[in-house]
């Protein structure tokens, strides 16, 4: 991941394996606001010139992607218009899939785990002992049926902390952590944006359906990457205009909650992480 910021270039990831080198990292790579937007809103979002991503490698993996849903589904994809054909059985409304192992599938893959800006926030959020969850896509295009719902009604409101429903949702110590790497502009409700409630975070339970009358839109343009802990409460909206909204979303959890894909086994050098 080519990058001008010499504080990224020159940054030792392994300093985020301690809570004096997170807090450290923190200072010394400008993250300060997005640690305390991380404890009010719960959510943040890293621009490219903090992270270091650039116009380039956005186009690269945005080309390892597309590649994906057509070996899943025979369908060709592009970004102006989604899939060549219909699919009336994918389910919600023929709108999504999540491309799940990328880690096996994506040759990006390592440069974006080892980013140091999502590295220490991640570290912020879990602590020092974090370790690798899930890295999975998210092909996201037109609904061929949105006229069978609101077009503002989120759908699949949750958080990310491994509870059941009824069951309180830790406020400390997070389960679990998420990265959305951007790699399509996300810019209004006809994207099929995620959407939040700012806030949530702190009340330490699921979602209920009357929440979602108070999520939030939110929106960033491709090479942002969005992070945010597993007490968020937030969901997703049908995409409404031809195209695509691409991310890659990574997870990471505490060193006592199982993975939920298996890939430490597989990637011995990110064992320890």
């Amino acid at each position: 991941m080519a990058t001008a910021n010499a504080s990224l270039s020159n940054f030792d990831l392994d300093s985020t394996l301690t809570w004096d080198g997170i807090h450290e990292a923190i200072q010394a790579l400008g993250l300060t606001q997005n640690a305390l937007e991380l404890e009010r809103d719960g959510i943040t979002t890293l621009t490219p010139e903090q992270s270091g991503v650039t116009p380039e490698f956005v186009e690269t993996v945005r080309n390892e992607m597309l590649p994906l849903g057509t070996a899943i589904t025979e369908r060709q994809y592009t970004l102006e218009s989604g899939p060549d054909q219909p699919m009336p059985d994918l389910e919600p409304m023929n709108s999504f899939m999540v491309p799940q192992l990328l880690a096996y599938k994506i040759p990006a893959f390592e440069e974006l785990f080892f980013n140091p800006a999502t590295q220490a926030l991640h570290g912020y959020l879990l602590g020092p002992e974090r370790r690798l969850s899930t890295n999975a896509g998210f092909l996201k295009w037109q609904s061929s049926d949105a006229s069978r719902v609101d077009r503002f009604e989120p759908f699949f409101l949750h958080t990310d902390s491994p509870t059941p429903d009824i069951a309180p949702v830790p406020l400390t110590p997070l389960m679990r952590s998420n990265t959305n790497f951007v790699l399509t502009d996300i810019r209004d409700w006809e994207d099929g944006p995620m959407v939040v409630a700012k806030g949530s975070h702190r009340e330490g339970r699921n979602p209920q359906e009357i929440d979602a009358k108070r999520m939030e839109g939110y929106f960033a343009p491709a090479g942002s990457i969005v992070i945010f802990g597993s007490g968020l409460q937030h969901g997703s909206l049908l995409r409404l205009k031809p195209g695509m909204r691409i991310t890659i979303n990574t997870t990471f959890c505490q060193p006592y909650i199982t993975p939920q894909e298996h890939i430490q086994g597989q990637f011995p050098e990110l064992a320890a992480s």
